[in-house]
């Protein structure tokens, strides 16, 4: 047995023990597949700023912050001491409330281009709506997607998420599925160009992540310029998915970051506040055929349910207080949380060049991602860059060294808070690279 497993091993039982019972219940004992890493994984109790505490009491720097959604940090208190009095009055009515409205203005307020939003439980659920909102505008069967592009398991889009890619990406999924949705190379003009031309009048969207979510790689200026003016020139929709970016490159998102305004976005994880949130957001002229009092005949309008606990008053409340905050603040928040993302991807490439473990940091902003490789390669443009060198055994070492060395990340993402200090960075290099050093002594320098 390795030592960095038997370490592992020895400092967790009691996360082993959860992990046996859930796997007694659950399908392979987690709820999200991202969460599971061998042998098992960590098991959480608390989380408070910069850090969460394990089951048995092993204090972590948490990179992974809640999804990437805890921009403050875990359990903010001007947060928190407001959710007490919430809670206080009724968790749900699933009745419209005052508080929905001021959030929705608050969105409208801060997103440029934005008419209008609507409210949902969950990031899947708004790109499915988003999908759907723009083949019934258009009247066209065909969406576009990113080729590695994630946008949550609903079913129009769950085509050329991993490698392989011209494989289906699910059983159960209807055959015309990938039919009905192409794939388009990242930061690729050219490349994205030969599909849409094939794709032709049958077009209805692109979707696509300004930053790459498996990667961190973001999406240069100029291609997604390009993907805004062939919309416009095919008579298509954009959407701009910022699950994970909305409200973290800028207060705006993406629209302001990039300053192209697409037609709808997506947004969640930051904008909830810590709660259960995804929602739509864009022009009036397509957010409208989902209206509850469209006077469309059935058929022409679009059937957008929201879920029981849509508008759920944590998630309106906690959402809305989580964006006045970074409305703000935005002078100190967005340009603190760019310094010390920078911060850490330097450091980060040194600790893995120090420890002589052959890895890519990518990212931007807040966000960071390091890529273990079986060989170096030129700076990721997307994650078909990645793709046949990326070093899995090691990788899954170096996960479970990371967390002996109180590190705690899936899949090597960082998405940093307010609550890091620059000590805090520089003390997650120096973890960091100990666990780097670790790997290497276990499995060979390269």
């Amino acid at each position: 047995m390795s030592q960095i497993l038997e370490t592992y091993l020895a400092r967790t039982p009691g996360s082993r023990d959860l992990y046996e019972r859930s796997s007694r219940v659950v399908p392979g004992g987690v709820h999200h597949a991202q969460r599971y890493y061998p042998p098992y994984p960590i098991y959480m109790r608390t989380g408070g700023g910069a850090t969460v505490r394990d089951v048995d009491g092993h204090e972590y720097l948490d990179l992974w912050n809640a999804h990437y959604a805890a921009i403050l940090g875990h359990a903010p208190a001007f947060l928190i001491d407001e959710m007490r009095a919430v809670v206080a009055g009724g968790t749900h009515f699933g009745i419209p409330s005052e508080n929905e409205v001021r959030f929705a203005e608050l969105l409208v307020e801060v997103l440029p281009g934005v008419d209008k939003v609507r409210f949902g439980v969950s990031g899947t659920e708004a790109t499915m709506y988003a999908t759907r909102l723009a083949r019934a505008f258009t009247n066209r069967p065909t969406m576009v997607k990113v080729i590695g592009g994630w946008h949550g398991a609903n079913t129009d889009l769950s085509v050329a998420i991993r490698p392989p890619y011209d494989v289906p990406e699910s059983a159960g999924l209807p055959r015309d599925a990938r039919g009905s949705t192409k794939a388009i190379p990242f930061n690729d003009i050219d490349g994205t160009r030969r599909v849409l031309d094939e794709v032709g009048d049958d077009l209805a969207g692109i979707i696509v992540e300004p930053v790459q979510g498996m990667t961190f790689v973001a999406g240069e200026p100029e291609y997604l310029s390009f993907l805004r003016d062939e919309t416009h020139r095919r008579g298509a929709v954009l959407i701009f998915d910022e699950i994970i970016v909305g409200f973290r490159l800028e207060l705006g998102g993406a629209r302001a970051y990039y300053d192209i305004q697409p037609d709808l976005s997506t947004y969640g994880k930051v904008a909830g506040g810590g709660f259960h949130l995804g929602l739509v957001a864009g022009r009036d002229d397509i957010m409208s055929l989902g209206s509850a009092v469209s006077s469309l005949p059935k058929g022409q309008g679009v059937l957008m349910a929201g879920g029981t606990y849509s508008c759920n008053p944590l998630s309106m409340v906690g959402g809305r207080l989580m964006v006045e905050h970074l409305r703000d603040h935005a002078g100190t928040v967005y340009p603190y949380l760019d310094r010390i993302g920078a911060r850490a991807r330097a450091g980060l490439s040194r600790a893995f060049e120090a420890a002589g473990l052959t890895a890519q940091v990518t990212g931007v902003g807040s966000l960071a991602s390091f890529h273990v490789l079986t060989e170096a390669r030129p700076p990721f443009r997307a994650i078909q860059d990645a793709v046949g060198f990326t070093d899995h055994e090691r990788g899954e070492v170096l996960q479970l060294a990371l967390l002996n060395e109180g590190v705690h990340t899936h899949g090597g993402k960082a998405a940093l808070s307010t609550a890091y200090t620059e000590a805090d960075v520089d003390e997650l290099v120096a973890r960091v690279e100990r666990a780097a050093r670790a790997t290497v002594a276990e499995t060979g320098g390269n």
